[in-house]
C-alpha cells in the first residue's frame, strides 16, 4: 500500500487532518508499548521494549565487542517474554563472559538475551533506568 501525496494546491483544514489521523489509527494501530509482550512466532528475531528495538539471541551466542543494553528473558506459559534482569555493558563480549547473574537466571528459565547496541554511556544509563522502572525485573534491585 502506497502513501498518498497531496497536491500543493489543496489546503486541508484541521478537521480533515483529524479524520485522516483517526482513519490511520484505526487501520494501522500501534502495538502496545508496556507490559509483557506476546511472541507471535518463535522465529521472531526482534522485540520492542518501550518502543526500542532489541535483537533476540540465545544465551550461548557469540557476542561482539560493542556496548549496549541487554535483557535476560524467558517465555511464560502464555508464550510471552518476561524480563528477569535488565543491564548495560560497555562491551557485550566482556560482560557475558563472566556475568554474575547469568547462571542464576538460566536456572530460573532464561533462554534468550534481548540486546540493543547503544554507543553512548549517558544514553545507556537513561534507557536502563527507564526499562527497570517500567518492568521491574526480578533480579534488578536498583531503580525500583
Amino acid at each position: 500500500m502506497g502513501y498518498l501525496k497531496w497536491p500543493k494546491t489543496i489546503k486541508l483544514n484541521e478537521r480533515l487532518h483529524g479524520v485522516i489521523f483517526f482513519m490511520w489509527c484505526v487501520y494501522f494501530p500501534r502495538p502496545k508499548k508496556r507490559g509483557i509482550f506476546l511472541l507471535k512466532d518463535k522465529m521472531t528475531q526482534r522485540m520492542n521494549w518501550l518502543s526500542l528495538d532489541f535483537g533476540i539471541y540465545p544465551t550461548d551466542s557469540q557476542w561482539s565487542d560493542v556496548g549496549g543494553i541487554y535483557i535476560f528473558t524467558k517465555l511464560n506459559d502464555e508464550n510471552r517474554w518476561v524480563p528477569l534482569y535488565i543491564g548495560q555493558a560497555s562491551s557485550f563480549k566482556e560482560r557475558f563472559s563472566s556475568h554474575e547473574r547469568l547462571e542464576e537466571a538460566k536456572k530460573l528459565g532464561v533462554t534468550h538475551i534481548h540486546a540493543k547496541t547503544v554507543p553512548k554511556q549517558a544514553d545507556r544509563d537513561l534507557i536502563e533506568s527507564r526499562l527497570i522502572e517500567s518492568y521491574q525485573p526480578r533480579f534488578n534491585s536498583h531503580y525500583k
